[in-house]
């Protein structure tokens, strides 16, 4: 099929190389009649005929990657975010699953010409070849070497991106010892070591803990390498955490045992249920609870253009210290999860609404600092001064970034 696709490639001479080639590769999948007018079919086309399915998505991006490059396979996923809106909710998963098959393709990374675009849908390529690295080889200073080419490519215009790479290795390093699976409490304990050895600035240690954590908490969830969720306490491995910083990133990550065990359309059930879990006090694991209540709001339903008044009413519907973590968390999830190059638009927004919505709220509830931080790691920094600056003005005030990069959670 590869060699049978090079040859059609090769006999195309007409305009438009990019687009004719995709038709052909699809017509070759079975996916559907394409038709050619003109030398040129446009990427909404190309798109359209995948007719949704994720696995023809998959498939042309790969095979546009394979003709063009990185960079041109990345505007191909953003073309595709933009026309399919029940694609955006997934588009993470969707490039951590498109870069298991690139590592697989392109196990030398330096083969890989790295720009802006390929941190598009929440850093999924930065994250996942790491992590897929450490799984094939078990090398973690391939998988270093991996992130410090990432720095030189790009760092310079991506700021977030050498951290993110981190948070991939992170999310490798618990399956280095296969002794430890199913053990949560022995499988993070050669991580954490490993991710303060690996890392001389903060920001990378931070991330490289929060992988380790999001990934055992996430393998809980769904059954997998021997673990299984402890509904009794599901945060039981960040209560027992000793140093600062890991319980911190650890309260932060693993929520996702938490989130499963409630409906996050019902955040008034939601708050009840983790308030039984954890008592009625603010603590950080029932912050950080209700925070991603707010972001899986975001990333499942705002992206898709869904109203914001349901989900100003849910958070409203919190007691206040909540309220403002669901709101914060929406912002957040806005900032990762929107359009490529255009998350601070939706999120500013969002921001309007709620703050019109919610007198109390004030610049550092939304967007908050975190969400901030999260664009100017996404964006180049000319880019991120005139979102900025558009937020400024549309808001009439937001938190300043003077402080540390915010990226890092």
């Amino acid at each position: 099929m590869e060699y049978f696709g090079k040859l059609l490639y090769a006999s195309v001479r007409a305009p438009g190389p990019r687009e004719i080639v995709i038709v052909l590769f699809l017509i070759l999948l079975g996916v559907g009649e394409v038709v050619q007018h003109e030398g040129a079919v446009s990427e909404q086309r190309i798109i359209s005929a995948c007719n949704g399915s994720v696995a023809c998505f998959k498939n042309i991006v790969l095979n546009d990657i394979s003709r063009h490059g990185l960079t041109s396979g990345f505007e191909l996923v953003g073309t595709i975010y933009k026309d399919t809106p029940s694609f955006r909710g997934n588009c993470s998963n969707f490039t951590l699953d498109l870069t298991q098959a690139l590592y697989t393709k392109y196990p030398d990374y330096t083969r890989l010409q790295l720009s802006p675009e390929v941190v598009w849908c929440n850093y999924g390529l930065l994250q996942q070849y790491p992590q897929s690295l450490l799984l094939a080889t078990k090398n973690i200073q391939q998988a270093k070497g991996f992130c410090e080419y990432v720095a030189d490519s790009i760092g310079n215009s991506v700021p977030g991106a050498e951290a993110e790479c981190y948070r991939g290795i992170g999310r490798g390093l618990p399956f280095i010892d296969p002794a430890s699976a199913g053990n949560p409490e022995r499988m993070a304990v050669f991580p954490l070591q490993q991710c303060k050895e690996l890392t001389s600035d903060p920001s990378d240690y931070g991330t490289c803990l929060s992988g380790l954590f999001n990934i055992i908490g996430r393998s809980e969830v769904a059954g997998q390498f021997g673990l299984s969720l402890d509904s009794a306490d599901p945060m039981y491995l960040c209560k027992i955490q000793t140093d600062e910083e890991a319980r911190n990133r650890c309260f932060g990550n693993y929520k996702a045992t938490v989130i499963s065990m409630v409906d996050v359309a019902d955040t008034t059930a939601a708050q009840k249920k983790i308030m039984a879990l954890y008592g009625p006090d603010a603590s950080s694991s029932t912050d950080d609870a209700i925070w991603t209540l707010g972001y899986e709001w975001a990333r499942t339903k705002l992206v898709m253009g869904e109203p914001f008044e349901p989900a100003i009413d849910a958070c409203r519907a919190l007691s206040v210290p909540f309220m403002r973590d669901c709101i914060q968390g929406i912002s957040v999830g806005l900032a990762k999860h929107g359009i490529p190059e255009e998350q601070h638009v939706l999120m500013t927004a969002f921001c309007k609404a709620a703050r019109t919505a919610i007198p109390m709220l004030v610049p550092a509830d939304c967007p908050s600092l975190q969400a901030v931080g999260y664009i100017r790691g996404f964006y180049s920094p000319a880019a991120f001064k005139s979102a900025y600056a558009y937020m400024q003005k549309e808001l009439g005030g937001v938190i300043s970034l003077d402080g540390p990069a915010g990226y890092g959670f």
